[in-house]
């Protein structure tokens, strides 16, 4: 069964919103749970991880389609990567009150803007603690939430994987960048889940990789030394040019 796509006053609103999902994805999102609304209907459907709302409003869209709700999960404080010093940190997003990242109030105008408080249940909570609760049966799951080991691991293979593949040589360049950056924040959520690292937590998660400077930089409280094997090094609030970084990144107590 053919499956028009999402309505063209919807998809003005997801692109005004601030977010990542290109509008390929937001597309082929919404035909997949439209899809699976057809196969299971009167179920509703989840988001783990709504930031802003921009794939939000394909959901949505997808799920008054479908005549069912979709309830988007987040605790609207920002992932790992939007976090301050990280690539994605917007500070118009920081809550002055508190100086912490809170993206609710953008997330509501974003759905009440878009006409789908009635299709959207907002569920301000991290997701285990609202999973332990949950027993309702999905027609459709979408996770794009807190990007711990098992979402850094998968960039650092994507980017791997496309390495040479796409793009200019300088495109090239950024992926190696980019699983470099990953492979950092694997690192640091690592050492905290399992707790079997001497490192002190914020050691490397104050480590910037800056795409479009080619910087490495070091921020806040990290106390250990970045040393790349022609022995050069940065240590709290310094950066070093990539031209002076070989094939091989070391951390060093």
């Amino acid at each position: 069964m053919s499956i028009s796509p999402l309505n063209s006053e919807l998809r003005r609103h997801a692109l005004a919103a601030r977010g990542f999902m290109p509008e390929d994805e937001g597309d082929a999102l919404y035909v997949a749970a439209v899809h699976a609304a057809q196969s299971v209907p009167n179920t509703p459907f989840v988001e783990v991880g709504s930031y802003c709302g921009r794939s939000t409003v394909w959901l949505g869209g997808a799920a008054r389609a479908s005549n069912t709700t979709l309830f988007a999960i987040d605790h609207h404080f920002g992932s790992e990567e939007n976090q301050p010093g990280w690539e994605w940190h917007d500070t118009s997003l920081v809550d002055p009150r508190t100086g912490r990242m809170d993206t609710l109030p953008f997330f509501r105008s974003t759905i009440l803007d878009a006409g789908l408080a009635d299709s959207v249940v907002t569920m301000v909570g991290d997701s285990p603690t609202i999973a332990r609760h949950w027993t309702t049966p999905l027609a459709f799951l979408f996770i794009d939430g807190g990007h711990g080991v098992g979402f850094t691991i998968g960039n650092i293979m994507k980017y791997a994987q496309r390495y040479g593949h796409k793009g200019t040589p300088e495109d090239w360049r950024k992926d190696l960048m980019k699983v470099i950056h990953y492979a950092i924040i694997a690192m640091y959520t690592h050492d905290k889940e399992t707790e079997e690292s001497d490192y002190i937590e914020d050691d490397f998660y104050d480590v910037v990789v800056n795409t479009d400077t080619d910087t490495f930089t070091t921020m806040g409280s990290a106390t250990n030394t970045l040393t790349f094997f022609n022995n050069d090094s940065i240590t709290d609030g310094g950066t070093i040019t990539l031209p002076r970084l070989k094939t091989t990144l070391n951390i060093k107590d």
